[in-house]
């Protein structure tokens, strides 16, 4: 009796999908890709953010884990941010402009965690 692979068998995107879940390497490589293609898409438009939201949804086998995994990466994102702007030295600049770098903080944050609800969907 010989045992099927997860790739053995790919007909419908649903067998992708559960291809996608199953093997965490896969998973792994796509989320990468995603937060990759993502960030250098929100560096002109906030899509960026949505983007890797929907990849961390799609890659996610349940809602739960896609949006605690979009939470973490929006919690980086952030980071990202105020390293940045600690790194040239304007930090202390961007916090004081209060609302702006509220929507600043949060859009990351929410896009993100919208985008990975697709996995409700799926």
């Amino acid at each position: 009796m010989s045992e099927t692979h997860p790739t053995d068998r790919i007909e419908t995107v649903n067998d992708w999908l559960v291809m996608i879940r199953v093997l965490p390497r896969v998973q792994l490589v796509l989320i990468v890709l995603g937060i990759l293609v993502g960030t250098i898409i929100a560096l002109e438009h906030w899509v960026g953010f949505v983007l890797m939201g929907v990849v961390i949804g799609i890659v996610s086998r349940s809602l739960g884990q896609a949006i605690v995994s979009a939470l973490v990466i929006g919690g980086l994102a952030i980071v990202a941010f105020l390293a940045y702007a600690w790194y040239h030295d304007q930090l202390l600049t961007v916090l004081a402009l209060g609302e702006l770098t509220l929507i600043s903080v949060l859009v990351p944050l929410v896009l993100i965690v919208f985008g990975s609800l697709i996995r409700g969907v799926t």
